[in-house]
């Protein structure tokens, strides 16, 4: 075999594998609250096509984490703070 057709066979295996699991990348970047879920549905059924289809649809379409579950108290404390701090600059800036 040429070295060539094995480089381009690689390639093509894996844009083909980054395809299959679109819908499960696309869950773990939007933050998708089932993102298991989904890449076990992929896992299984992703290679009728159907069962891909429906995967992308519900990797666009479920919520993400909530901001409450993926926040600290502490962050959340200092985000409260700057949030204070802003309110008072903005409210000194329209007395003026």
């Amino acid at each position: 075999m040429d070295g060539s057709v094995v480089l381009l066979g690689g390639v093509f295996l894996v844009i083909c594998v980054s395809i299959y699991f679109l819908p499960a990348v696309i869950a773990l970047c939007r933050g998708h609250r089932s993102l298991g879920t989904v890449l076990f549905v992929n896992l299984l059924s992703g290679w009728t096509g159907l069962g891909w289809l429906v995967c992308i649809v519900w990797a666009f379409r479920g919520e993400g984490f909530s901001r409450r579950r993926l926040t600290s108290r502490r962050h959340t404390k200092l985000i409260a703070a700057r949030r204070g701090q802003l309110a008072e600059r903005i409210g000194a800036g329209m007395r003026q």
